[in-house]
């Protein structure tokens, strides 16, 4: 080292983190450069580019387009202020359907090359939240109008202009329909939907759900992230179209929950003429196949819109109605209608009655007991691992406490913390916290916003020291703090084990 006396520059080192190799899997499968990638080769962000809230424009993306959505952002170009003059500076992978804070999300990812003029520059800006929102550019032929339903570009009611009064008072809106293609997503100094980001926080997506999945699934990433309940139904995973049927004196009705255009495809492409029902609405999953081989979920609706698509063969999969015997009738040869594999259970006896019925990829659970209750979805890795060191954070409604639950060699560490918002605790906000000996009842019939591996519980003198992975990947401390006259905890985010306190020497 040469050095002037005097004269010494420092700077704190935060390397870059590594690049995942299922990532890497996913760039040479989806975009298929001429030459493969290799992890030493790229950097990989991601941006929360689309959400189910009304953007400025006073459209919306509903949740049921999301999933269309996602599979239409892989092999899009990324720009810089939808700049179609000049050449993208990344290009996007892959995107999944998130849940942040009670806000549903598209979530792509992208990368660029890290040999390519202004790699590092790029690099740079994002992580130093100069570049932080982004926007997408797309076509679509269908503006639905939230008041009438009618096409908005056609019908009397403007966005965002308020319509009624009193309690029947809402603001206008349309839905984004019958999108038909994107042709980028660009960093922007302003995104039109609420809260875009872009992040370097990036999930493991090795043992994520399959990619076509159901989009009013809830995958959760353990057996203790399930709300609290006495009963569960179980019903194998399959890539399949949630239906709900019913029959009336006009016949047979088939609906697709929150898809118009969808149910009316399905009544128009396959009429279930064979389905004998009560006046009673049932649950169904539609599921297709080509021979024996089940088809995915976008074949199916692929072939349901008179697309292109493998499918040959469709199976009706009635979902019980009520809590009875598991044993379950064998369909008939030929038969187009059959009752579900099911199991009713606890949570002591969930996995054993899983491993029954679950297929490769899992099964999905619904809590009884609700009116309308959500479905999540374990994978088959899921249900053999045990719960082991695990943090699940739990926020049920914006502007209200969220609970932090730790798990360390069978030691239970669980925080309320005031005034809570996730992307504040990520970039070290730090929050006010009071500790309890175990999650209260009101916070167990919640599902976690985020859960993950707790790698590492130390105490160091009157402060604890938290290193957690996943959503929440960071170390994080817990320490005494006076507030006014009272005795409370601040918990605040310090970074990854190792960046904190290094410094280089040039």
């Amino acid at each position: 080292m040469t050095a002037r006396p005097g004269r010494i520059t420092a700077r704190l080192a935060e390397p870059e983190s590594p690049v995942r190799p299922e990532l890497v899997h996913k760039i040479n499968r989806n975009i298929n450069p001429p030459s493969p990638v290799e992890a030493s080769d790229v950097h990989i962000r991601a941006m929360y580019v689309v959400s189910d809230q009304v953007n400025s424009f006073g459209g919306r993306f509903p949740v049921s387009e999301h999933r269309r959505l996602a599979d239409l952002l892989v092999d899009s170009p990324v720009l810089a202020g939808h700049r179609k003059d000049k050449l993208p500076l990344g290009r996007t992978f892959h995107a999944e359907l998130v849940t942040v804070d009670g806000v549903r999300w598209v979530k792509a990812y992208f990368y660029w090359l890290r040999s390519a003029n202004g790699a590092e520059s790029l690099r740079e800006n994002i992580d130093g939240g100069v570049y932080k929102e982004c926007s997408i550019g797309f076509t679509f032929s269908f503006a639905e109008c939230s008041i009438c339903g009618k096409d908005i570009r056609l019908c009397e009611h403007e966005p965002l202009e308020s319509y009624g009064s009193g309690d029947d008072a809402s603001t206008c809106h349309f839905n984004y329909r019958k999108i038909e293609r994107v042709l980028e997503t660009s960093l922007v100094y302003r995104g039109a939907t609420p809260g875009t980001s872009v992040t370097r926080e990036l999930a493991d997506v090795s043992g994520r759900a399959p990619e076509e999945s159901d989009s009013l699934l809830v995958t959760v990433g353990s057996l203790s992230d399930l709300p609290a309940v006495d009963r569960y139904l179980i019903i194998p995973h399959y890539d399949s179209l949630h239906c709900r049927l019913s029959r009336d004196e006009r016949g047979l009705s088939c609906e697709v929950p929150d898809d118009s255009d969808l149910t009316e495809a399905l009544h128009d492409a396959v009429p279930p003429t064979r389905l004998i029902l009560s006046g009673e609405s049932r649950d169904a999953r539609l599921v297709g196949y080509r021979g024996k081989e089940r088809c995915s979920r976008s074949e199916l609706i692929d072939h349901i819109r008179g697309e292109q698509s493998p499918v040959r063969r469709l199976v009706w999969h009635l979902l019980p109605r009520t809590e009875g015997t598991t044993t379950n009738r064998a369909p008939r040869p030929g038969e187009a209608v059959r009752i579900i594999p099911y199991r009713f259970c606890t949570r002591e006896n969930l996995v054993s009655s899983a491993r029954e019925i679950m297929t490769a990829s899992g099964i999905e659970v619904c809590p009884l007991g609700t009116d309308d209750p959500p479905r999540f979805h374990l994978t088959s890795v899921q249900l053999v691992e045990t719960d082991g060191d695990r943090y699940r954070l739990i926020h049920a409604r914006p502007n209200e406490p969220a609970y932090l639950a730790v798990r360390f060699n069978g030691g239970d560490v669980v925080l309320r913390l005031r005034q809570f918002h996730v992307a504040r605790l990520l970039k070290g906000a730090r929050f006010i916290a009071e500790s309890y000996p175990s999650l209260p009842e009101c916070a167990r019939s919640h599902a976690p916003v985020a859960s993950g591996p707790v790698k590492d519980c130390q105490v160091r003198g009157e402060a604890l020291t938290i290193e957690l992975e996943g959503p929440l990947a960071g170390m994080y401390r817990v320490r005494p703090a006076n507030i006014g006259n009272d005795s409370r905890l601040l918990v605040y985010r310090v970074g990854s084990q190792g960046r904190k306190g290094e410094s280089h020497v040039d």
